[in-house]
């Protein structure tokens, strides 16, 4: 494929995501207009994406565009709203096919790229869908469990057929009891084998399957870093700076969806590298540096996951800057140290800028970066040396199809983390305990681990077993020992994401498991001492209703309510709602969405309060969120309200311990 035909490639992608965010944008400022929490900061976020990413692929009238809007929004007084959506409308219209023509003709000043790789030949490549792929996970998400429950059944099948047996023995001499007991373990044998052969095949099947689709799946980093040399030039002429970008392992292989939804990152991460971390040549002659600043992308596989560096040799983070701003914000106590002023970087309007400019200095680029590899199940990480240079490391899973994870107990709750961050299950009584001034630890190894409590953390009630077992994970140089954990098994399981979880501290995902429960997976970073938040205690067992028309939420919510040991009836609209409380007056409370066909959340809240007998406590769980919604819901009856993008795991149950303890 020549230059010219990747280009215009890589243009008719950006026009397609640019007209969803545009889609976004739009939507964003009318819930801002109405009053919805947190629309202006998802409006800031998607808007400051698009002047990105309009400024890489050199659209410049798009990025002006964008800028313009930002510097509408960043404007004291009342916004003109009939202008930002005058100039979101100017947007659209420059993503017209006909508003852009790539271009052509070679160029390579500002940036020298050392990609290594163009001599390669290009790999044959199947036109498969991201859409298309996650339906095949999906399926073989379904298989995966299917063989699991097919595996449970023969292991319950055997069971049967011991006692079975045991029985016949038990009743033996040629009593009729017997005989039939005898017969049962016959039977029961002949269908256990059946299904172990039925269930070693289906395995069969689902390996070579998620064999396949793995292969489909997988692309070279390359990829991503053909489109970056020119890009990088776009941005070193617009700050007159000459840039070199370096490669370092193109060859490493990643899941497609992977690699789309670090593009956004990635693209973050170079404009401020090129903005803060780039300077100019009598600067950098000053101190001793070559006049070109370099950037270089290193990509490398860590067991099963993908770690992205990406470091300019440029004067590195101003952190007395970066302190004080933090300070100013409220982010920083007076004693943080460097790793705390680091960590706050990512927060909401940090940035170390006095000035906006069209590629960076309003304080969202870092987080949306987080945001979006923490989507993935990643991290996040910089490191910076004065004079030197910054570097931000990104790790996320190599793959979004499967899921290697050790599945455990707590309490009531099922949960797991990943297989590469578990160093191992040990006896806790063959592990000595030491108290220290930081707490206690136990020594595995050579090495004194500090203990965590996890079902004091989740706020689960610990389970009595007969060998007590501690599971020790890492994360980074940080090692924890966690108690409270029992039935530990490894598993391949297909990861839920969900933006319910993005705010969740300690959980970054959900695994289907056999029993048709979800097993919540913890974000092992989190786990490291002074960093874990607590769950509240669990409340006492009740009956709940869950009213939700979106399947995927209602699955969150179920689960989640479930794995506490609540008794749970699900009703996909106000009016099976209604019949299911018509009918079952153990209710002890009601949980509704608002938007809803047929008998939506407000209908069903006046039929609840109007009906006779003990009142029922009732919750609205909505994407509505303005102050006029919510007075609404209470009007029509609501004793509490959660708006779903601060939907949170702890902070539901701490909500409902308010009405059901």
């Amino acid at each position: 494929m020549s230059t010219e035909e990747r280009r215009g490639k890589r243009l008719v992608a950006f026009r397609a995501t640019a007209a969803e965010r545009v889609a976004r944008l739009n939507l964003a400022w009318i819930q801002h207009e109405q009053g919805a929490a947190g629309a202006l900061a998802e409006l800031k976020r998607e808007l400051h994406s698009l002047k990105g990413e309009a400024s890489l692929m050199g659209e410049t009238r798009i990025a002006e565009l964008a800028h313009v809007i930002e510097d509408l929004l960043a404007a004291d007084g009342t916004v003109d709203g009939d202008r930002v959506l005058a100039e979101l409308d100017g947007i659209s219209a420059a993503l017209a096919p006909a508003a852009a023509t790539p271009e052509t003709g070679p160029s390579t000043s500002g940036v020298t790229s050392t990609d290594s790789s163009t001599a390669a030949l290009p790999r044959a490549r199947l036109s498969v869908t991201t859409e298309q792929l996650e339906r095949l996970r999906d399926v073989i998400g379904e298989l995966l469990l299917q063989r699991s429950r097919l595996a449970r059944t023969v292991s319950d099948l055997a069971r049967a057929r011991g006692e079975a047996r045991e029985l016949a023995d038990q009743l033996a001499h040629g009593l009729t009891p017997a005989r039939a007991a005898g017969l049962l373990a016959d039977t029961l044998g002949g269908v256990e084998s059946r299904l172990r052969d039925s269930s070693h095949q289906l395995g069969g099947l689902i390996d070579t399957l998620e064999q396949g689709t793995h292969d489909l799946r997988m692309t070279p980093i390359r990829e991503l870093y053909e489109a970056l040399p020119v890009q990088v030039r776009n941005f070193a002429r617009t700050l007159g700076r000459d840039v070199r970008l370096t490669f370092v392992g193109e060859d490493v292989e990643v899941d497609r969806t992977v690699l789309s939804r670090l593009e956004g990152p990635v693209a973050h991460l170079l404009r401020n590298a090129i903005d803060h971390g780039s300077e100019t040549a009598e600067a950098r002659s000053a101190a001793g540096k070559p006049a070109e600043s370099e950037l270089r992308l290193v990509a490398r596989l860590d067991r099963r996951s993908l770690v992205l560096e990406v470091a300019d040799d440029g004067p590195g983070i101003d952190l007395d800057a970066a302190r004080a701003r933090g300070r100013e914000l409220g982010l920083l106590a007076a004693d943080a140290d460097d790793a705390d002023v680091l960590r706050c970087l990512f927060a909401s309007g940090m940035s170390t800028k006095s000035q906006a400019s069209q590629l960076s200095g309003r304080g969202i680029g870092l987080e949306a970066v987080q945001a979006a590899v923490t989507a993935l199940g990643g991290t996040v990480e910089v490191r910076t040396q004065a004079g030197r240079g910054t570097t931000f490391v990104l790790t996320a899973p190599i793959s979004m199809a499967l899921s290697s994870v050790v599945l455990f107990r707590v309490g009531l709750g099922h949960y797991a983390v990943p297989s590469e961050a578990a160093i191992g299950v040990f006896d806790r009584a063959s592990c000595p305990v030491f108290e220290g001034l930081d707490g206690p630890s136990v020594k595995i190894g050579e090495k004194r681990v500090r203990i965590l409590a996890l079902d004091q953390l989740l706020g689960e009630v610990a389970r009595p077993v007969a060998h007590e077992r501690v599971l020790v994970v890492q994360s980074g140089d940080v090692t924890v020992a966690l108690t409270g954990t029992s039935d530990h098994v490894e598993r391949d399981v297909v990861m839920k994401f969900s933006g319910f979880l993005e705010r969740q501290a300690l959980i970054s995902a959900a695994a289907p498991i056999e029993d048709g429960a979800l097993a919540w997976v913890l974000r092992v970073p989190a786990l490291a001492p002074g960093r874990v938040v607590r769950m509240p205690a669990p409340a006492r067992v009740r009956t709940i209703l869950v009213v939700e028309d979106s399947p995927i939420v209602r699955d969150l919510v179920v689960e989640a309510l479930r794995a506490h040991g609540h008794r749970v009836i699900e009703a996909a609209d106000g009016e099976e709602g209604r019949a299911v409380l018509e009918k079952d007056d153990d209710i002890d409370l009601v949980l509704t969405d608002l938007e809803m066909p047929r008998l939506d959340g407000i209908g069903l809240l006046r039929w609840l309060r109007g009906r006779p007998g003990r009142r029922v406590p009732a919750i609205v769980l909505s994407m509505r969120g303005s102050d006029a919604d919510k007075r609404r819901a209470v009007d029509a009856g609501a004793d509490a309200y959660i708006i779903k993008s601060d939907f949170s795991h702890g902070g539901l149950l701490s909500t409902l311990q308010r009405f059901i303890t």
